[in-house]
């Protein structure tokens, strides 16, 4: 079941460094559901 305000095919990591963010890690889990991303402020 969906969740309110959930986006199952967004993918922050353009997003993040979009956002002026320099990425120090990235893994992808749960089947590509969930992404966890490190970054710094550049």
């Amino acid at each position: 079941m969906r969740m309110c305000g959930d986006y199952q095919t967004r993918r922050p990591l353009p997003l993040v460094e979009q956002a002026g963010f320099v990425v120090q890690r990235q893994e992808r889990l749960k089947l590509g559901m969930v992404e966890r991303v490190a970054a710094v402020k550049a």
